[in-house]
């Protein structure tokens, strides 16, 4: 039985208040699909795709298979939000037929969020299905909280299930210690408490021993029980909806590193990641290799950030794992590592998932010195992605130059010389970097920024951010993953 579909219904429809009609949406989608670019694309989606309709579901499904990855993240995204049973379906369907998803780790995860936040039993089966075959942890943690979403007993069996199965280093090969405690344990103590309203922390052998005494007379209550705050934090983090029944007014969906960070390791610990990694690599398997890099990310030291980095040169998504490892990381010698993959792979701006990660994670350090990087060429291999990445990459490095090099990007984009119709040109986008770099919401204006920067061009960027209006800091917190 569909446990939440009604709530999930009330929250959609509740924020959408002042949205577009079904007929409205289904325009929206039409034209931007039958007239627009990626860009014009992608913010229809936005704008009309969590709208319970069936034709708004119709045409989501057919932008899942759209020929620009930014369209396609999008759809699934937006049918993980929408409450239609049909939006599920299609979802589903993904799953089990479009299998090239697996081979982009960042939509696959989305794929299997998606499902999860449908809170739908029927969806345990995907949920639990081939658990450690592409695993990241990414899709990991959307396995274990999607279950934890879903208000059924089989979920917690499942749960407990696949915490018998993952053993103490499943996935993480060669590890001198076992790391659940700070990866998977983190999802599944969430999910647990969630779905029981119990609390063992992170102890597989404590859940195990509860449910074995409990699995007979367990029932499943229809609301979710009071849990810790930082388990209710958790999962309004990662699901972006409240956990009772509050309203949504002041929630962040930042959380920070997926990693972790340990500024100043021990010797045991920085020869146990670099072990890993050696071991990892030795025996060349995709997973294995990620799961090393993952479990290494948080540890700040120059010999685990040089293995790490041993794997931009793989050509799968071992890449991406590395690349996303770096820009977490604090460490300088990361992103150096950063910049040499951006300026020896003269190829990577052809792979559209690889370079706008890349871009993404250069941007992430907020180092003056990624201004030549990511204003360099700013027209190759764009797409919505790339072009996102360039423009708050910028706004997240506090230099005057960045103003510059901002208004400088706003009037290319603005320029039709050489460029066709349907590209981008990231209104929205400029509006928010703008505004992070100068405190002055402008809206999605090109000509109310340019004249902005005409009459103050001796403007100087402030070390700290500005405040900002909460739509924007939203938009900014959920780009970058950590609070504003």
């Amino acid at each position: 039985m569909r446990q939440t579909a009604t709530a999930l219904l009330v929250l959609a429809l509740g924020a959408a208040a002042q949205g577009p009609t079904p007929d409205e949406a289904v325009k929206t989608l039409e034209t931007a699909f039958r007239e627009g670019g990626e860009e014009e694309k992608v913010e229809a989606i936005r704008s009309a795709g969590r709208v319970a309709d069936p034709a708004v579901v119709k045409l989501l499904g057919r932008a899942t298979r759209d020929s620009a990855r930014a369209v396609r993240r999008e759809a699934i995204d937006a049918l993980g939000w929408n409450p239609s049973e049909e939006a599920l379906k299609l979802l589903t369907s993904d799953y089990w037929k479009n299998t090239a998803l697996r081979d982009d780790a960042e939509l696959y995860a989305l794929l299997l969020k998606s499902i999860g936040r449908h809170g739908d039993a029927a969806s345990i089966v995907v949920l639990t299905d081939s658990p450690f075959r592409n695993l990241t942890l990414a899709n990991g943690t959307a396995r274990l909280m999607g279950l934890g979403n879903i208000r059924s007993a089989k979920s917690v069996g499942a749960l407990v299930d696949l915490s018998k199965r993952v053993g103490p280093n499943r996935g993480r090969a060669g590890m001198g210690s076992d790391p659940w405690d700070e990866t998977y344990g983190i999802p599944f103590r969430v999910a647990l408490s969630t779905l029981t309203g119990q609390d063992f922390g992170t102890s597989r052998a404590a859940w195990q021993k509860w449910w074995g005494e409990n699995e007979k007379g367990f029932q499943m209550a229809s609301e979710r029980p009071s849990v810790p705050s930082d388990v209710a934090r958790s999962f309004e983090t990662y699901w972006e909806i409240p956990y009772g029944s509050a309203e949504m007014a002041g929630f962040s969906p930042a959380s920070g590193s997926p990693f972790g960070w340990i500024e100043a390791p021990a010797k045991e610990q920085v020869k146990a990641a670099v072990d890993n990694l050696k071991t990892a690599y030795a025996n060349g398997n995709d997973e294995e290799i990620i799961a090393a890099i993952e479990a290494a990310a948080k540890v700040n030291h120059e010999d685990v950030i040089r293995l790490i980095a041993k794997g931009l040169s793989r050509k799968s998504a071992v890449q991406i794992a590395a690349i996303d490892a770096l820009g977490w990381s604090r460490n300088r010698s990361a992103l150096r590592q950063l910049h040499r993959l951006y300026h020896r792979d003269k190829d990577l701006s052809k792979k559209e998932d690889v370079f706008a990660a890349l871009l993404k994670a250069i941007g992430r350090h907020g180092d003056k010195s990624s201004l030549e990087v990511l204003f360099d060429s700013p027209f190759k291999g764009l797409t919505v992605e790339s072009g996102r990445a360039r423009i708050l990459g910028i706004a997240n490095v506090r230099e005057t130059r960045s103003l510059e090099d901002l208004v400088k990007g706003l009037r290319l984009a603005g320029d039709p010389r050489g460029r066709r119709a349907k590209e981008p040109v990231f209104l929205e986008d400029f509006r928010l970097a703008f505004a992070v770099l100068t405190g002055h919401d402008l809206g999605p204006s090109r000509e109310a920024m340019d004249a902005w920067w005409r009459d103050n061009k001796g403007f100087k960027v402030a070390a700290d951010r500005p405040p900002l209006p909460p739509p924007l800091k939203e938009k900014w917190e959920r780009y970058w993953g950590v609070p504003y």
